[in-house]
């Protein structure tokens, strides 16, 4: 089982809370037998299928998308607009909008699309915690963006640990932690015909991941050369992709039916890399191991980290090399593709969390 997360936090309760949530989630897919599809039968399988240095189409989906009707499951009218994306705060008519990441779907590397990371991790973490609108998540990794409409910037960064159930608001992080400058980046956004935005490339963006909404506990997602593509802002700037209300199954208990209808439909395409070495800062606590590890399925003599050369390198080829930024070549990096969905929040003006401040508590 992979948590990541930085080198020398302590997991507290962490281990036995996800090692209970990998238990629900089997059970939950066993369960699902009314709706399974049998392997090699999902036309959709390769739909966000993507080579190093390329993007995963915005809106590509490859569950075979059996879904239950969408009123399977009704959601009360203090969750948001169902319709759209959950939504709780409404943006129509405004230029700027904010809005919370609801959904990282991994393309690739292939080592990050595995069922435990992205439902039992990722999904986890990004769900709000509210189950009377079948969210069960601990709402632990808040990626935040605000977009500017009239002067076509976009804001975007990871968010300090805040109200689990999405109350009050999220504020940008701006501190170094654990070695890591964490700052949101101000970028350049282009229009196509079509309406989708697209970004200019970023050349580092670090985005932490509070574990369990925990000040001590904290994951950096290392990204670098990052852009965004096809973004689709919706008419009333609330929704990137929306909410598939057919992906919470009666048939689970209200849950996601994370293996044949994934709640929710992406409509914006990230890439970048993550360098082997910066990998190797980031350790798996429950088995005492580097993110490099699991992104390279090799461990050098301490047991814990990634091989590494008579210099010092990580000894060990990735896809995509930081310094030509093209795939191949030096392959000091893995390539990294998602997609994403988010919804309208708040983002706060005059924040007070010294995370925010630039002052680390």
């Amino acid at each position: 089982m992979k948590i990541f997360t930085a080198r020398g936090a302590a997991p507290g309760s962490m281990f036995g809370s996800i090692f209970a949530s990998v238990f629900a989630a089997l059970f939950a897919v066993s369960c699902a037998s009314k709706t399974a599809t049998p392997a090699g039968d999902n036309p959709y399988e390769l739909d966000c299928a993507v080579q190093a240095g390329g993007f995963a189409k915005a809106t590509c989906d490859s569950s075979p998308r059996l879904c239950d009707e969408a009123t399977s499951c009704s959601h009360a009218s203090t969750c948001g607009n169902a319709g759209e994306c959950l939504n709780t705060v409404d943006h129509t008519g405004k230029t700027q909008v904010a809005l919370r990441v609801r959904r990282l779907a991994v393309a690739a590397p292939e080592a990050l699309t595995i069922n435990l990371v992205q439902h039992t991790i990722l999904n986890k973490a990004m769900d709000l915690t509210n189950t009377a609108c079948f969210e069960r998540g601990d709402g632990s990794f808040n990626w935040i963006l605000q977009v500017d409409k009239a002067t076509s910037r976009l804001i975007t960064g990871g968010a300090a640990p805040a109200d689990p159930t999405g109350a009050g608001g999220y504020c940008f992080v701006r501190t170094k932690l654990n070695g890591f400058d964490v700052a949101p980046i101000d970028v350049k956004l282009t229009q196509d015909a079509q309406g989708r935005y697209t970004t200019e490339t970023v050349p580092e963006l670090n985005v932490p991941i509070f574990v369990q909404n925990k000040r001590d506990n904290i994951i950096i997602l290392p990204l670098r050369q990052v852009t965004v593509k096809d973004i689709t802002l919706s008419p009333s700037g609330n929704c990137i992709g929306s909410y598939r209300a057919g992906g919470v199954s009666k048939h689970l208990g209200c849950r996601e039916n994370i293996t044949d209808c994934p709640k929710w439909n992406t409509s914006a395409s990230l890439s970048g890399y993550i360098k082997l070495s910066d990998a190797d800062k980031i350790d798996i606590i429950d088995i005492g191991k580097s993110l490099c590890t699991i992104l390279t399925n090799r461990t050098g003599t301490d047991g814990k980290t990634c091989p590494k050369t008579a210099a010092g390198d990580v000894d060990f080829k990735g896809d995509y090399c930081s310094t030509t930024k093209s795939p191949g070549g030096c392959q000091d990096s893995f390539w990294l593709a998602a997609t994403l969905a988010a919804s309208a929040t708040t983002i706060q003006t005059a924040p007070t969390d010294p995370f925010c401040t630039g002052a680390t508590p």
